[in-house]
């Protein structure tokens, strides 16, 4: 049985490969090196390019020859006719000066306690278990069941 399957074997893979796979194997790696090549081309003439434009003079305007203007002549005025000339929309407001709030020693400051307050505290001193019973806890509370009544609806024929 298993010479049998391997003449078989033999007689499907004893054919070549066609000439057509050669030929486009070929070809691609033929592409290949020229798609490499034309960007290799590329970078050099850019290369060049850049060398070339920093190589080269650069045209320059020639400069101009400065002349030197005569000096101007200024018309001074009087120094108060100047200031009296600025409209009142114009002139510096003159602001209020206000009197600082007194600054408090404690801030915020202490208010009195309310005489209720003073109380409550001079009846629990004399009493220490009415404290304790005020200050504890509450015991907690059982919630009660609510009950809610069947709704009745009466038909309006029924009166």
């Amino acid at each position: 049985m298993d010479e049998l399957i391997d003449r078989a074997l033999k007689s499907y893979t004893a054919r070549e490969p066609g000439a057509s796979l050669e030929t486009r194997i070929l070809a691609r790696a033929r592409e290949q090196r020229r798609s490499r090549a034309g960007w290799l081309v590329a970078a050099a003439m850019i290369a060049a390019a850049g060398l070339c434009l920093f190589l080269l003079p650069h045209r320059r305007t020639p400069h101009l020859a400065v002349r030197a203007l005569p000096p101007m002549h200024i018309a001074e005025a009087p120094p108060y006719a100047a200031a009296q000339a600025i409209p009142p929309a114009l002139a510096p407001r003159h602001r209020r000066h206000r009197t600082p709030e007194p600054k408090l020693a404690v801030f915020p400051s202490p208010a009195p306690i309310p005489d209720s307050e003073i109380a409550l505290a001079h009846a629990l001193s004399g009493n220490p278990e009415l404290a304790a019973s005020l200050l504890a806890k509450p015991a907690p509370i059982a919630p009660t069941p609510i009950t809610i009544e069947p709704l009745s609806i009466k038909a309006l024929d029924e009166d």
